[in-house]
């Protein structure tokens, strides 16, 4: 939290599943939970910069992170994906330097993110 923030009180916004951003196509469906990424931005409020998107990602199709956030994180909840040349099962968290250029791209069974 930015300092101005951190004495506020803790806040719940509900935001219905239609309300979020949904991107689909190349072989991708990603929903915009937090934030703002790809051009698009998440109806939530928040305090500080973020994203957060569940995406799923058929066999071979490839997603950019998103490069206007320093902080970028992947964890891969179904399938596996290819970053830079490696592997990434079910179950792992990668977290990226910032300004690093990156796509994930989804293995032979396609994949299922959180970013």
């Amino acid at each position: 939290l930015p300092k101005d923030a951190e004495d506020d009180p803790a806040a719940f916004e509900h935001a219905p599943k239609d309300t979020l951003p949904f991107l689909e196509g190349e072989g991708k469906e990603v929903r915009l939970i937090l934030g703002d990424a790809w051009g698009e931005r998440a109806p939530v409020q928040t305090a500080s910069e973020m994203f957060y998107a569940d995406a799923v990602l058929e066999a071979g199709a490839s997603i950019p992170l998103p490069d206007n956030h320093e902080d970028r994180g992947v964890y891969v909840v179904q399938g596996s994906i290819v970053v830079a040349g490696e592997t990434y099962e079910a179950g792992r968290m990668m977290v990226f330097r910032p300004g690093d250029n990156m796509s994930l791209t989804a293995g032979a069974a396609g994949a299922r993110v959180m970013m």
